[in-house]
C-alpha cells in the first residue's frame, strides 16, 4: 500500500469519478472535490441519506454507515486515522472518520438526531499524507 507522495498522482483537484469513488446503497452523491498538493490532502464532501430512519441514542453512537463502496485510492491515504471537520447531518453535528485504509465512517450524530431518508450529509478532510 502506498502512502504519503505519489508521483504517479499530479497535484491537483479531483472528482469522485476521478478517484474510483462510488457511493453505497441508500446514497447520493450531491458535492465532491478533492485536492492533492504534495503532502496536503482536502476531501470535501456532500451525500443525501435514501435508507431507513437511523436515531442516535443519548450517548450518540450509532452502527457505523458507510457511504462509500470503496475506499480511497492509493496516494490519498492518510498517515492515520482522521475525524472530519465540520461533519453534519442537516443541522446536527456528526462524527464522520476516514480510516488508514481510506474507508470513510458516519460512526455517530448528536445525541436524539435522526437521520431520515432525504438528510443532507456534509463533511470534509484535511490532512498530511505520510511522508
Amino acid at each position: 500500500m502506498t502512502r504519503g507522495f505519489d508521483a504517479t498522482v499530479p497535484d491537483g483537484i479531483y472528482t469522485a469519478a476521478d478517484l474510483g469513488m462510488s457511493v453505497s446503497a441508500n446514497w447520493t452523491l450531491t458535492g465532491f472535490n478533492a485536492l492533492h498538493q504534495g503532502l496536503l490532502r482536502v476531501v470535501n464532501i456532500n451525500l443525501t441519506y435514501g435508507g431507513a430512519t437511523v436515531t442516535a441514542p443519548t450517548n450518540g453512537d450509532i452502527t457505523d454507515l458507510t457511504p462509500f463502496a470503496g475506499n480511497l485510492p492509493a496516494g490519498w491515504l492518510p498517515a492515520a486515522e482522521v475525524a472530519a471537520t465540520g461533519a453534519r447531518v442537516g443541522q446536527h453535528g456528526a462524527t464522520v472518520i476516514l480510516s488508514a485504509t481510506g474507508t470513510i465512517l458516519l460512526i455517530g450524530m448528536d445525541p436524539g438526531t435522526t437521520i431520515t431518508s432525504g438528510s443532507v450529509v456534509t463533511f470534509g478532510f484535511t490532512y498530511p499524507a505520510l511522508a
